[in-house]
């Protein structure tokens, strides 16, 4: 499951202190916006959501929660960036505002979640350290409050990078081939910062770990990650691309991955296998000592 941290700025009024920093996770702008919402000591129902885009020239943009006791700003971040039609000095419900960004239908439908829906996906960018190790080091002389200043900066001007992009392909799932995988490659590299440097290995498909609006239930589904530098594209895909893996080989380059655990693969190889006895697997009579090694395996 991809997930986003960024810094939340809060301004209260009354008692404690009027203005401090903490950082906040989730894995869309939901949770997001609900993790801010906790640090003002408040409910979704009782505060305003807003974009707040102060230079358009520029991807970055900040997610305003607004409270009689409080407003929390949480980004800066490369994403989502607001559309013409959403007006940027008017706030909505949280529901509503995902609605107008396109993140969420209007019946709370998380986009690329249904095979038969085709159109919009989101795209997650995650900072995911490669390259550059962090925390950094410390640097020779350098004072506790240095190294903090130092260490928060770093860890803003990389989280910034971070977003949610709504893209849109409106090919159905079901008919994807190879060339539609590949265009969606091109829609996720595109959200990638520019100024990172290219991997060789760059793509893949992998199962993840998605939590519905309620939070309550984990779903399990295809997710294309690209990568390029320290930061990795998260696509939901609604459906496995069989068709269009099928297509792949036979007019691009490929490599497939098969990982398995090799000390299965040990224990094939060497004449193994489970029989189900009684809801416990065994090994064969005739193995002897199988049956201590198929357990320790299974464990």
């Amino acid at each position: 499951m991809p997930v986003l941290s960024f810094p939340c700025a809060l301004h209260r009024s009354g008692r404690g202190p009027a203005h401090r920093r903490v950082w906040i996770k989730g894995h869309d702008l939901r949770t997001l916006a609900l993790a801010a919402t906790t640090q003002l000591g408040a409910t979704a129902d009782q505060c305003d959501y807003g974009m707040v885009w102060p230079e358009p020239a520029k991807p970055s943009v900040f997610l305003e929660i607004s409270h009689p006791s409080g407003d929390a700003l949480v980004g800066p971040m490369a994403g989502p960036l607001p559309p013409p039609t959403l007006p940027l000095d008017e706030h909505f419900s949280l529901d509503m505002l995902l609605t107008l960004l396109g993140l969420e239908t209007i019946d709370g439908d998380v986009l690329s979640r249904r095979a038969n829906s085709p159109g919009h996906y989101t795209v997650i960018v995650t900072y995911l350290p490669v390259s550059q190790p962090f925390p950094p080091r410390r640097q020779p002389g350098e004072s506790d409050a240095q190294y903090e200043e130092r260490r928060e900066r770093i860890r803003i001007e990389r989280s910034c990078r971070q977003g949610i992009h709504l893209v849109t392909y409106r090919v159905p799932a079901q008919d994807w081939t190879a060339h539609d995988l590949e265009m969606l490659l091109v829609l996720a590299y595109r959200v990638l910062p520019t100024d990172e440097p290219r991997w060789r290995e760059s793509g893949a498909i992998r199962p993840g770990k998605f939590i519905d609006r309620e939070g309550r239930r984990v779903t399990i589904a295809p997710c294309l990650q690209l990568a390029r530098g320290d930061y990795v594209a998260h696509l939901r895909l609604p459906a496995f691309p069989a068709r269009a893996l099928a297509d792949w080989p036979a007019s691009r380059h490929y490599d497939i991955n098969l990982r398995h655990p090799v000390i299965k693969l040990e224990l094939v190889a060497r004449g193994w296998r489970c029989l189900d006895v009684g809801g416990r697997r065994e090994a064969p009579p005739s193995h002897g000592c199988a049956m201590a090694c198929l357990d320790s395996v299974n464990r």
